[in-house]
């Protein structure tokens, strides 16, 4: 070997061993950036199937009779519900029911399992809201039209299906998961009203994601799990207030 081939051996020898150096400096940082991604690409697609069954379940209610109430519990079978507020969920859960293991609401009567870890196995929701806009040409803007809300005497905590399924009472004070995220005028900010009577449902998924990676150096900075407040807005025929 001539003294040029020596050195241009050994000089790529060294451009080897400088490549390897700064692969094995870059890799912890490639490795979080790309388990990051990951992670944040289930917790995004869960967010879009939650978002789905809010949607679906507002859009399944918007030609139902929200004055229809009974006590029936069981969202199938023989001894189905015919209740508005409860159909209503039941179709959202029923959808995040397809997509279990990966998405599970944990609701009261679920396992307290690594899908539902206590105090998790009863904290997620579905929360269904009615909205009935009064058109008042005495008053001056639409801002100022009557808004009504329902159920009766819940306030502004909306109806809860997870209160439902533990046999509470709808009209006691709640928090956090089981309440509506929402004010009557926040939705009134969000409305376009029209110059007309006008009625909406509001459907409210209120949920918990457990990471599934669940790596140590990602969760510091992404709490887990991760609440997320989905919901869908969707006319309601049967809220719209009439003259008679």
């Amino acid at each position: 070997m001539s003294m040029r081939e020596s050195m241009d051996f050994r000089r790529k020898r060294r451009l080897n061993g400088q490549s390897i150096v700064e692969m094995a400096m870059m890799a912890p940082i490639l490795i979080l950036i790309i388990s990051g991604v990951v992670e944040m690409g289930f917790m995004f697609s869960n967010y879009l199937a939650g978002s789905d069954a809010a949607r679906n379940a507002a859009r399944f209610s918007s030609d139902s009779d929200f004055t229809r109430r009974d006590s029936r519990p069981d969202c199938t079978g023989a001894n189905q519900t015919m209740d508005f507020y409860r159909q209503t969920a039941c179709l959202a859960v029923a959808e995040l029911a397809a997509e279990s293991p990966t998405i599970t609401l944990c609701l009261p009567g679920s396992p307290a399992d690594r899908h539902c870890p206590r105090p998790y196995d009863q904290m997620d929701d579905v929360i269904v809201t009615v909205f009935a806009v009064t058109r008042e040409i005495t008053w001056a803007t639409r801002a100022d039209w009557p808004m009504s809300r329902f159920p009766d005497g819940t306030g502004e905590m909306g109806w809860s299906f997870a209160v439902d399924r533990a046999g509470g009472d709808q009209s006691a004070a709640r928090t956090g998961m089981h309440a509506s995220n929402f004010t009557t005028e926040q939705i009134r900010a969000k409305l376009d009203l029209v110059d007309i009577n006008s009625g909406f449902v509001l459907v409210e998924l209120n949920y918990n994601y457990f990471q599934i990676l669940a790596l140590p150096w990602f969760t510091p900075f992404v709490p887990d799990p991760q609440w997320l407040k989905l919901y869908s807005i969707w006319p309601l025929s049967s809220a719209e207030p009439t003259s008679t």
